[in-house]
């Protein structure tokens, strides 16, 4: 039976739940004064901030757009422009980890465009569909085997994606979730074991033998980690500034690709301090504000995918790569666009 004329048209871009968005933009905000402050203060001019400065900002970028796409999901052009940009990611030369990171917030990503392009089974010819339910599944498919083929560049992101894999086929094939405080107490236990390890494995003398036996972390991880807790000790609050690792840091000024911690916490806490730590943690609890504030299923992909991210960046240099927080933004605004009003179950 044909839709009504009134459900033919595309959703208009709104933002439900503007809490999530205020907190959002107020850790925004707080993070971009503390780098002002930290910059100032340790001048080193302006290549340091950049990715400081790019990270949340082209998550926010990535947001908006993910919610217009998500409004708009019976336009024809949505799932082949998602494709298309699976395939690009693949031949861009880009750092393989980041391209891995990448692939797995694609998946989440087509996930989500099944879940929430078909909340109930229409008509082969209704004229609402922009495409052809077979069309959508291909180009859905083409999104799907692009992720993983780019997960499966990074060793840490193949293990990643298997997990987010599970998560999201459950929830679409149930189109149900666990209540939300669930879903985002997970998140947040896995950043935070996350955290704990890197943070012990830095304070170890001797780098375990078998950690070193494959390429993800390798003994040169251990040496920028235990570099950057030895810069972070000597300036606990304030941190050494943007741009202060590489100059404290003998294997990080003297060999190619190692410029950065390779972690993301600790990158933070050894420039920002303290107080960046706190602030980049108000970030993260953002992403997850957001992601949790639609419907459970959406919610339950959205939180593992930026929580899968989030472990990522524990032990590589992954924000700094526009594609992945742009991708890691499009996942949090589609989900954060869906009605926490349509659950099945009663709401959390």
């Amino acid at each position: 039976m044909p839709l009504p004329a009134s459900d033919r048209r595309p959703q208009r871009f709104r933002l439900p739940q503007a809490g999530a968005d205020r907190f959002a933009i107020a850790a925004m905000l707080a993070w971009l004064a503390w780098l002002a402050v930290s910059a100032v203060a340790s001048w080193r001019g302006l290549s340091p901030l950049i990715p400081y400065l790019t990270a949340p900002l082209v998550a926010g970028v990535g947001v908006v757009l993910g919610r217009l796409a998500a409004g708009r999901w019976r336009r024809w052009w949505i799932p082949p422009l998602l494709g298309v940009l699976g395939l690009v990611l693949l031949v861009v030369p880009m750092y393989a980890n980041a391209q891995a990171a990448v692939g797995v917030q694609l998946v989440a990503l087509a996930s989500l465009v099944l879940l929430t392009a078909r909340p109930e089974p229409l008509a082969p010819d209704d004229p609402a569909l922009g495409v052809p339910d077979t069309f959508l599944l291909a180009f859905t498919a083409v999104i799907v085997v692009a992720g993983v083929l780019l997960a499966a560049r990074s060793d840490a992101a193949s293990i990643l994606v298997v997990p987010l894999a599970v998560l999201t086929t459950t929830a679409i094939a149930r189109r149900s979730g666990p209540p939300r405080w669930v879903t985002v107490s997970l998140g947040v236990n896995a950043l935070a074991l996350a955290f704990a390890v890197v943070g012990w494995l830095g304070t170890l003398i001797t780098w375990p033998a078998w950690l070193n036996r494959g390429s993800s972390l390798s003994s040169a991880r251990h040496l920028l980690w235990r570099d950057a807790l030895s810069l972070w000790r000597k300036n606990p609050i304030t941190g050494g500034g943007p741009g202060s690792f590489i100059e404290s840091s003998a294997i990080a000024g003297s060999r190619a690709g190692l410029e950065t911690v390779h972690s993301s916490a600790l990158q933070v806490g050894a420039e920002l301090g303290i107080v960046g730590l706190v602030l980049f943690v108000g970030l993260l609890a953002a992403g997850l504000a957001l992601a949790a504030r639609g419907t459970r299923p959406a919610a339950l992909i959205a939180v593992a995918a930026w929580s899968c991210l989030g472990v990522h960046s524990m032990i590589d240099h992954l924000y700094e790569y526009p594609p992945v927080t742009l991708a890691a933004g499009l996942v949090l605004g589609w989900a954060s666009s869906t009605d926490p009003g349509a659950d099945r179950p009663s709401r959390a």
